[in-house]
């Protein structure tokens, strides 16, 4: 019953989430059903051990082992899914070869076991035990081949259809389907110019506490943004302005007063507050940064590759200005470092090679970050870097 319960879940979050277009998405979607089958198939027929016969000890684990690593297997490849769906911009079902490998192995353990209850092991005194193993290996290798087969292929089939239908111009990156994104182990780059936004939310014990965000202009090296915090511990705006050698900060309703450039000491070497960070970060020789490569995603209808690394508190707020806010309420300093805070970054290399997406969390214990108590405070921040082919003016601010 638990196996029919987390495969109808995850049918479902198909059904209604995966919506990426194309000409096989209501194939995808019926293919979700066919483990739903398999596993009722599990409930009307199940597995029956024998407890009071020691000759069926072996066979009475091998059931319940299947049957927990079948639960297992489903379970992670439901949270997995939920995040790909879910996350903005990305429907590929299938978006690399550890999320297919994953499907297939749940699927294989999900016949088997129902496959263990067709044959009827353990198997009664007096029956041909191997026979009966050698049967349920037989239906469990059908089973597994048509279902991943139906699903697998077709999200497959239909992840290359739209790659093969003309692309609409994309405001993250080149829409090229013949263009590949780099790998995560080749170095990203900032784009000549872009058009920048980081939105950042904090939560305590599942409540929101607050938000912070940041929106503005890059051109080449210059910058100019506004930004604003709204929490239970804060509450501020800011400008900022980098034009050439010269920078320019305004803090709530003052007007901006002139600043040396990097006033703020984020990651990397030039100074650049919203998207170079994340660059300097991603791209550091530190042993720390492994990157994790996640596959090919459409966002925003361009293709990037989605890579990944474990961070901790202090690089994060190093990183992604607006948390600085969140966790301690002062923009130019960081009054709670949070070394004992871990999370991830992941970010998004399109097919210009250039960093277009970034979005970074992390956990740890809210008194840490807040004049508070509770069992478990994160902090999350997500960047965009949108026409990064397109000119862009920094002027700057109006004297007084």
């Amino acid at each position: 019953m638990v196996l029919l319960v987390l495969w109808t879940a995850l049918a479902i979050l198909i059904l209604i989430a995966y919506r990426p277009g194309g000409p096989w998405d209501i194939v995808v979607v019926s293919g979700a059903f066919v483990p739903v089958l398999i596993a009722a198939a599990a409930v009307v027929r199940p597995p029956e051990p024998r407890l009071h016969d020691p000759g069926a000890t072996a066979a009475n684990l091998v059931v319940a082992w299947v049957g927990l690593l079948a639960a297992l297997l489903v379970s992670g490849l439901l949270v997995l899914e939920v995040r790909i769906i879910t996350a903005e911009g990305d429907q590929a079902l299938l978006p690399s070869l550890e999320v297919a490998y994953a499907l297939v192995l749940a699927i294989g353990a999900l016949s088997l076991y129902t496959a263990l209850g067709i044959s009827g092991i353990p198997a009664r005194p007096g029956s041909r035990l191997q026979g009966r193993m050698l049967h349920a290996l037989g239906i469990a290798v059908l089973m597994t081949t048509g279902a991943t087969g139906l699903l697998g292929g077709a999200a497959v089939a239909n992840d290359l259809a739209l790659l093969e239908q003309p692309a609409q111009p994309s405001r993250f990156g080149p829409t090229d389907p013949a263009l590949t994104p780099p790998g995560c182990d080749v170095p990203v780059v900032v784009g000549p110019t872009a058009d920048l936004e980081i939105v950042a939310h904090g939560i305590i014990d599942g409540e929101d506490m607050g938000s912070a965000s940041i929106r503005g202009v890059r051109s080449g090296l210059d910058e100019s943004w506004s930004g604003s915090v709204e929490s239970d511990y804060a509450r501020a705006r800011a400008s900022y302005v980098r034009v050439g050698a010269q920078a320019w900060l305004g803090l709530g309703a003052q007007p901006p007063s002139r600043i040396q450039v990097d006033p703020f000491g984020l990651a990397g070497t030039d100074g650049l507050t919203l998207d170079g960070p994340v660059v300097a970060v991603v791209t550091s020789s530190l042993p720390g940064v492994v990157a994790e490569d996640l596959g090919v995603e459409l966002v925003g209808g361009a293709r990037a590759r989605h890579c990944r690394t474990a961070v901790g508190g202090p690089t994060a707020l190093d990183t992604f200005l607006p948390l600085r806010w969140l966790a301690g309420g002062q923009l130019l300093t960081v009054t709670h470092p949070l070394d004992e805070w871990r999370g991830t970054l992941d970010w998004w290399v399109f097919a210009d090679g250039q960093l277009g997406q970034a979005s970074v969390i992390i956990h740890g214990y809210p008194g840490e970050a807040w004049p508070t108590t509770g069992i478990s405070g994160s902090l999350s921040a997500r960047l965009t870097a949108l026409d990064r082919d397109q000119p862009q003016t920094v002027t700057p601010p109006a004297a007084p």
